[in-house]
This record gives C-alpha cells, sequence and structure tokens, in this order.
C-alpha cells in the first residue's frame, strides 16, 4: 500500500500463504469430519473444492477489473480484507472437542512422525495417501505448472488459451465435484477412484497428444472434473477411516 514493493516481500508473502494453506487445509477437513458425521463427508468435501473452483475461474476476472481501476495494493488491500472476514466468520465455529492431552505434551516432530506410523499401519490410508502422492507428482497439478509453454508451443496461442483452458478445466471441477458427491452416496468409493484415475489420465493424454484447441478445451474440462472428483472421494476415504485423534496430522 505504500508503494514500497520489493521482491522479496513477495517470497515472504508466498511463504507465508503455502505455510498457512497446508495447515488450514487439515484442519478444516478435519473440522469437516467432526462436524458433519460420515454421511455428509463426501458432500462437504466436495463442496469446499468446489467452491475453489468457483474461485479460480471469478478470481482472475474480479481481480484484473481492481488493478485496472485502483492498482495492484488495491488488490492486495481487498484480499486482505476478505481473509479477515473469514476470520471473523470462523470465530463461531466450535469443532467437536477430543482429548488432545497426550498429543499437546509431545513435541511436534513426535506427532508428526507418530501420524506417518499410524497412516503406514493402516491399508486403507496408507493406500489412498500413496495415490495422493502419486496425482500430485504425474497428475494436473504439475501439467498447470507448464500449461503457458503448452499453450505456447502446441496450440501457438497466448494468455488467451491459458485462461481458456484455465476456465474449462475450473468448469469441469465444479462439475466432477457435483458428480462425486452425487455418486459417492450410491456406490463404494474404492471403486469409484479407479474410475476417476483412469478418465483422469486419459483426458491428460489427449491433451498431450493434440494441437487443436477445441479438442484441448474438452480434455481440460475432463482433467479437471476427474481431479476434483478424485480429490473429494480419496479425502472422504482417508477421513473416515482414521481415528479421530489423528485428524489433522493425517
Amino acid at each position: 500500500l505504500s508503494g514500497g514493493l520489493a521482491a522479496w516481500h513477495l517470497y515472504a508473502y508466498m511463504l507465508l500463504v503455502g505455510v498457512g494453506f497446508a495447515v488450514g487445509v487439515s484442519a478444516r477437513r478435519a473440522v469437516y469430519a467432526d462436524a458433519v458425521g460420515s454421511t455428509l463427508l463426501l458432500n462437504a468435501l466436495a463442496l469446499d473444492l468446489l467452491g475453489f473452483e468457483i474461485v479460480r475461474i471469478a478470481a482472475p476476472t474480479l481481480v484484473g477489473v481492481v488493478v485496472a481501476l485502483w492498482g495492484v495494493p488495491a488488490a492486495f488491500a481487498g484480499q486482505l480484507a476478505l481473509y479477515l472476514a473469514v476470520f471473523l466468520a470462523l470465530l463461531p465455529v466450535r469443532a467437536k472437542r477430543h482429548d488432545i492431552r497426550r498429543v499437546t505434551q509431545q513435541s511436534p516432530l513426535h506427532n508428526l512422525s507418530e501420524g506417518l506410523r499410524y497412516a503406514a499401519g493402516h491399508s486403507t490410508v496408507a493406500a489412498n495417501l500413496l495415490l495422493s502422492l502419486v496425482v500430485f507428482l504425474t497428475g494436473p497439478d504439475i501439467f498447470f505448472f507448464v500449461l503457458p509453454v503448452y499453450v505456447r508451443d502446441t496450440l501457438h496461442l497466448g494468455a488467451e488459451g491459458v485462461g481458456l483452458l484455465g476456465s474449462a478445466s475450473a468448469m469441469g471441477g465444479i462439475a466432477g465435484g457435483l458428480v462425486a458427491s452425487a455418486a459417492g452416496q450410491q456406490y463404494r468409493k474404492g471403486a469409484l477412484l479407479p474410475l476417476a484415475l483412469g478418465a483422469m489420465a486419459l483426458s491428460m493424454l489427449g491433451l498431450g497428444a493434440g494441437n487443436w484447441l477445441v479438442g484441448a478445451l474438452v480434455c481440460a474440462f475432463g482433467m479437471g472434473g476427474c481431479l476434483v472428483a478424485f480429490r473429494a472421494l480419496n479425502e472422504a476415504s482417508i477421513q473416515q477411516a482414521i481415528d479421530p485423534a489423528f485428524r489433522g496430522r493425517v
């Protein structure tokens, strides 16, 4: 706001955002599991992911308008105001109480290692965590990092191509969250997870093999939808399987 923005400010800001995101996501999902119970847990997780996809579509447009009219400092000020509003909205939330004395009496490193040992000894949790790691390292998240290069070298487009594919992926994510929420109440999550993974892989193969914009948009839509469906099903499977004492650590 003072106009003295330097590069290190951005690095520090992104570091804090990353730490806050990691802690916030873990805490939020643990609260969901306690607040809604196992029956509605998948719906709650899908709704959380849906909100993220909606923001992916709306936020760039909104921020672009704010920057054009009032500049970058106004955009950061608006973000700060939104964080404050969320903080105030969370104050009345009361999560279910658990006996955490054994956890708080140990060091953070000990609690982390205990969570890892618990996950490794629980077949359902370990399998789902492994799947999540594989998807993170090889799936759409990695592709989005190289999306500008793909758009430039394969589709021969500029920023408009990046925006179109990003929006298609976000719209697919909204559809995928709705499908996962509905189908997860009727079919076993263990049967739906391989379907989501297979469809995600096919979408990524189609995206990498073609150089046609319409085909790329269709594949991006499918990739985003399958990714959100997978995340909702995967996280619901983990949260329903673990001991409540390990929520937030696993």
